[in-house]
């Protein structure tokens, strides 16, 4: 499914609600020189950290943190964040930190072989899903997330863990072995053969945007910093071995340099008492290390020209222009500070939405933008203005950005844009105040620990809310002028470029020669957009008439009809206070798109980018203001989903903002590029990466020409003619309402009814699941698909169709079997052979077909000289399973993790959007997806074991292996 995430609000929070975007994990950035008159307000003033977090520090010197959270009830998540990462390693150990952290998890004096992992998986817990690690440069992070509290053993178990990882490794000749070639195997996935399709399983990719290696390079050169990356050096890890690995380990595993956390529905106080009785006889058992001190690691001087960094890497779709500056950072966590980052965050907004708003116009130069500040490198601020531009266009997106970020130091910013970003700033801080219940404890626990590591004061919600409030209301656009100048030196900034060009390369004599040109010309005003006036397509018609009105006890939600043929489906939750999940389905998806029209559906996303007849997009913008967050159009095989979230007192307006697009929709060939830019984009790692020419081969021989995959090529040839044939009558088909959360059903009924309830009746579906014939099981193929692209890897993929599996009990019963067969194969092709990193097996389930479409499949990435080895290897695996069945160890480990999510799913309010999307279309669906929890808690080994025999027939087995030319 191709999601995009529109970017009609865009603006970055530095500081501020401590529970809001980055402020947690990232320290507020130092600007200096705020107006005399607003220093004095807040300096003097210190933090008060929150009351609720429990903070200590046992007498080795360990750092803890612990916070009650509720989301999800009965789960707590840990985090042991260490304090050293690849800048720590020293010439000759080059991505030890990680070979470390791979060891971490391999064998532990208390753990040994892979019994860590088996423990947390008996507990419900899943590997790679809820047990993940991260090497940064200055950190490691260990994280067990959702550990059930309802079983008084898991968390004790989890530390328990956790501590035999902080000074109990064991470095044996034979595993440093097989895990250097998986750490090689990891590698080629992070060159860019398989990260797209299996990001999520990458352990080394932040959860968090961090800039990419040419604008760390432009800043700091060939400095220690850039040169150790997480995976630098193949040669050390082919020279790295056990007395090696341990002496780094040993040297910076140390208790002073550990940091733990814990989050969830937890008691502190005895929480505590597990830390101090599992961690104070941790020891140090070695000298420290001694790195150069960060704090002196170079900070680039203003230049005399711009410093140029040029990167071709012909695996991106575009290139990435990137304007970038570094600024040091001192002192505490203060009010002051924060104040100063403020202002620097609605200067980056602002500039955001000028860059959006270029963005928008037809003769645009980049696809796509943003601003970060990162705090990446402790006491330093990077600072960045990036966009993404097709290769033919890189020069003009470079001195777009440089114009625009000179226009903004000089020039400044305009009363009407000031005054619309602090209305969308405070609109978002009382968001993330009210949703602050919503985030996870998963998510708090790491970035609690990052927090502790780099000097943030937590505070409270309550407090942040006030402080953030009044800072807004005494900043000025002159502080964010000023902290933009001192952020970019006043426009002498650095530049990396970097992805696929067309034809060679420019050098950077060649990028300076532009810049130089660019700014002989003094900058011009800036055309602010007229200040915002309300959304002003709010009448829709007549109400729409209920025509019937239900409750459903088997969903605990009520089904609405109106006399247009509009559902409605409603749940009220306490999950969440305050606010509401909803998802507007529609249309019939991809699988309507014409077979000899290949990639209409992908041009979808012109609709959006077309926005609204007589409603320029800078006025769409103002007119919702901060009162609506980002949403998303997803594209899926039977349907279109407008996915949105946000608080309940804007949900009218949500509604009214998502109806407008579908009677005043504005279809311009203006849009048309950047919809076929926007979706070369999604295909891209189907036609460069070995797992995308995988998947996309799989899905051609499984589904035939019912469900193909298009190609770059077919969606350029694509008209707005033909996609306005095919797209417009999608806008008057069947519309389905979902509303889950915290909300007045009556006001949710009215708004729809004022709506979509008002809208002309809708025309019937083209078709309803199963309606589409497809001959499945295909026959049995054994086939190999060259690509172009990296030669270093290789994708073996094997499926098996699973005949008959019509219950959602033996679907389960499939889901069970691939977590054992990723269990058997993660353990031999990995653990023992050392020849794959990111083994993945999936069972997949589609009733949009008759009959419906189900198999199970196994996809490996490995070096194309094992991929027959690490084949049979694994098809071996397959029949053992078949013929001797599971061990019913084997059986809960896997079983366990699903019957864990499932019960955490009950209290979440995305999951019962998902269930109740199509509850009135397709409602024996969602009856059965609620009956998942119980059908776990009852299946048997037994049972799962003839599913096995049933699956798992070698004559029926298919293989597909994609090779690099």
């Amino acid at each position: 499914m191709f999601r995009f995430r529109a970017a009609l609000i865009l603006v970055p929070v530095i500081a501020g609600v401590f529970f809001g975007c980055r402020h947690v994990s990232e320290p507020p950035a130092a600007i200096s020189n705020p107006s005399a008159r607003n220093e004095v307000a807040v300096t003097g003033v210190e933090l008060t950290p929150d009351p609720a977090v429990l903070r200590g520090r046992i007498e080795n010197g360990l750092r803890y943190a612990i916070l009650p959270a509720r989301n999800p009830q009965q789960r707590v998540s840990v985090c042991l964040l260490v304090q050293a990462g690849s800048f720590h390693e020293r010439d000759d150990e080059p991505s030890y930190a990680h070979f470390v952290e791979h060891m971490a998890f391999r064998d532990t004096r208390d753990f040994p072989g892979d019994s860590a992992i088996q423990t947390l998986q008996k507990l419900g817990v899943a590997f790679g899903a809820h047990v993940n690690a991260t090497t940064g440069q200055f950190e490691t992070d260990y994280r067990f997330n959702h550990l059930p509290t309802d079983d008084p053993t898991a968390l004790p178990t989890g530390l328990k863990i956790l501590r035999s990882m902080a000074d109990g490794v064991l470095f044996h000749k034979d595993a440093v072995k097989h895990e250097r070639g998986v750490i090689l195997s990891e590698s080629r996935a992070a060159g860019g053969e398989i990260a797209g399709a299996w990001q999520s399983q990458l352990e080394f990719l932040a959860s968090e945007e961090n800039p990419r290696w040419p604008e760390l390079t432009v800043l700091y050169g060939k400095d220690h910093l850039v040169q150790r990356g997480w995976l630098s050096g193949l040669w050390g890890w082919n020279t790295a071995n056990a007395a090696k690995l341990r002496a780094f380990y040993d040297r910076w595993y140390r208790p002073e340099r550990m940091i733990l956390t814990i989050v969830g529905d937890v008691t502190p106080a005895a929480a505590q008492q597990l830390v101090r009785d599992t961690f104070s006889s941790l020891r140090a058992r070695a000298v420290a290390g001694s790195p150069a001190p960060i704090e002196n690691l170079p900070v680039q001087a203003k230049p005399a020209g711009p410093p140029v960094f040029v990167a071709r890497q012909k695996f991106e779709p575009s290139v990435r222009v990137a304007l970038s500056a570094a600024q040091a950072e001192a002192g505490p966590d203060t009010p002051a500070r924060r104040h100063r980052s403020r202002a620097l965050g609605l200067a980056l907004g602002m500039l955001d939405r000028r860059l959006t708003r270029l963005s928008e116009r037809a003769d645009t130069p980049f696809t796509d933008s943003d601003t970060l500040v990162s705090h990446l490198i402790p006491h330093t601020a990077l600072h960045f203005i990036r966009a993404d531009a097709p290769p033919r266009l890189w020069s003009k997106a470079l001195l777009a950005l440089d114009t625009e970020l000179r226009r903004a130091c000089e020039l400044g910013f305009s009363h009407v844009e000031f005054q619309q970003i602090l209305e969308i700033s405070k609109a978002h801080v009382a968001t993330v105040a009210a949703s602050a219940s919503d985030r996870s404890s998963s998510a708090l626990a790491r970035s609690l620990a990052f927090a502790v590591a780099r000097g943030v004061v937590v505070t409270s919600v309550p407090e942040d809310f006030r402080s953030s409030e009044s800072l807004l209301a005494v900043i000025t656009a002159e502080e964010c002028r000023s902290a933009l100048r001192e952020a970019f030196r006043d426009g002498a900034v650095s530049v990396s470029l970097s992805g696929t060009f067309s034809g060679r390369p420019p050098t950077a004599s060649q990028v300076e020669q532009l810049l130089r040109e660019n700014r002989r010309a003094a900058p011009v005003a800036y055309v602010a957009p007229a200040p915002a006036r309300p959304f002003p397509f709010t009448d829709f018609g007549l109400p729409g008439q209920i025509v019937k009105r239900e409750r459903d006890d088997a969903l605990g939600a009520e089904l609405v009809q109106f006399a247009n043929g509009v559902r409605l489906n409603l749940k009220r939750t306490s999950f969440s206070r305050h606010r509401v999940h909803s998802v507007v389905r529609f249309g019939d998806g991809s699988l309507s798109c014409p077979v000899e029209k290949p990639g209409l559906d992908l041009l979808a996303f012109a609709w959006i980018f077309g926005g609204l007849k007589d409603l320029p997009r800078e006025e769409e913008r103002a007119a919702l203001g901060g009162g609506l967050e980002n949403y998303s159009l997803a594209l899926g095989a039977t349907d279109f989903r407008w996915d949105a979230a946000g608080d309940a007192s804007n949900l009218r307006l949500r509604l009214q903002h998502c109806a407008a697009y579908f009677v005043r929709p504005e279809f311009s060939e203006d849009v048309l590029p950047r919809a076929r830019e926007f979706a070369g984009v999604q295909l891209a790692s189907s036609e460069s990466t070995a797992s995308g020419v995988a998947q996309k081969a799989l899905s051609q021989r499984i589904f035939g020409e019912v469900r193909q995959v298009p190609t770059i090529a077919d969606v350029r040839q694509r008209t707005l003619e033909e996609f306005k044939t095919w797209f417009v009558p999608q806008l008057a088909g069947p519309v389905e309402i979902t509303l889950v959360g915290d909300f007045d059903p009556e006001t949710a009924i009215d708004a729809v009814a004022r709506t979509f309830g008002a809208l002309p009746p809708r025309t019937a579906s083209a078709g309803a699941p199963g309606s589409r014939a497809v001959t499945f099981p295909p026959k049995p193929f054994s086939d190999s698909v060259p690509f172009t692209g990296k030669k270093g890897s290789a994708v073996v993929a094997l499926v098996w169709p699973a005949v008959g599996f019509e219950s959602l009990r033996e679907r389960l019963g499939g889901e069970i079997l691939a977590k054992i067969l990723w269990d058997r194969v993660r353990l031999k092709l990995r653990a023992e052979m050392g020849a794959t990193y990111s083994p993945a097996t999936q069972f997949s389930w589609d009733d949009n077909f008759s009959p419906a479409i189900a198999y199970l499949s196994c996809t490996l990435e490995s070096a194309p000289g094992h991929r027959n080895r690490v084949a049979t290897a694994a098809r071996l695996m397959a029949e053992t399973l078949a013929r001797e069945g599971a061990t019913e160890e084997e059986f809960e480990r896997a079983r366990r993790p699903l019957l864990r999510e499932a019960e955490t799913g009950w209290r979440n309010n995305a999951w019962w959007l998902e269930v109740l999307a199509d509850a009135q279309a397709h409602t024996p669906r969602a009856v059965e997806k609620t009956g998942a929890l119980d059908d776990l808690k009852r299946i048997t080994l037994a049972e799962t074991n003839a599913l096995a025999r049933r699956i798992f027939v070698k004559e029926r087995q298919s293989q597909l292996i994609v090779l690099p030319k």
